[in-house]
């Protein structure tokens, strides 16, 4: 259970990098015509998904529940949220649970409790439950687009300008590591959530 902490009634800014990516989701299989809620069972000495399949669909209901009050609390006491996590527009994607153990991909149901358990974020979903409160909602766009809307590549060119070559070298490869289309850039995606009330549009949307 997700417990949310009881705010003052005063204006909320809130920057979340990769939180909503490790809130619990649930996903549901469907077998025939029905679909039914995945869960894990211990077989033969280990765990395992029951029901199987590959046809998935997955929600997350605490990642909404927190969204709904960080959006409801902005839209009644005023402040701004920026929202940055990898995951997806234009509806369901199926199964996105991931797990890393050790700095690399493993199966979600070994090493338990060992590994960093993810899972895509839905931003179609967030944006919907952000507005039902009255709030505005801006993107979700991409990381790379949104960086390189708010100067990334100005303030590298300018960090640039006194380094060395090494350090030059290793500005340029973080910009693209978090720029970069086939790297961080199209998969983060980035959103802003900000009172209806502010007249003002955020800057890099």
């Amino acid at each position: 259970m997700i417990r949310l902490i009881i705010c003052p009634p005063l204006p909320l800014f809130l920057i979340a990098n990769e939180f909503f990516d490790a809130l619990p989701i649930r996903q549901e299989v469907k077998t025939g015509a029905e679909w039914q809620t995945r869960k894990v069972d211990y077989i033969n000495n280990k765990l395992t998904w029951l029901p199987e399949g590959n046809n998935i669909r997955e929600t997350s209901p605490a990642s909404l529940a927190v969204m709904t009050r960080i959006a409801a609390h902005i839209q009644t006491c005023g402040g701004a949220a920026l929202i940055i996590d990898y995951g997806y527009t234009g509806g369901e994607k199926g199964d996105s649970l991931q797990a890393m153990h050790k700095h690399a991909f493993t199966n979600p149901l070994e090493n338990p409790g060992e590994a960093d358990l993810t899972a895509h974020v839905d931003f179609d979903a967030f944006g919907k439950a952000a507005m039902k409160t009255g709030a505005q909602i801006f993107g979700a766009i991409e990381q790379g687009t949104f960086l390189k809307r708010m100067g990334a590549e100005l303030r590298a060119a300018a960090l640039c300008k006194n380094a060395s070559t090494q350090q030059q070298k290793n500005i340029l490869s973080a910009l693209e590591r978090i720029t970069a289309p086939h790297q961080m850039g199209e998969l983060f995606k980035v959103m802003a959530i900000i009172s209806s009330k502010n007249p003002l549009s955020p800057a890099g949307f």
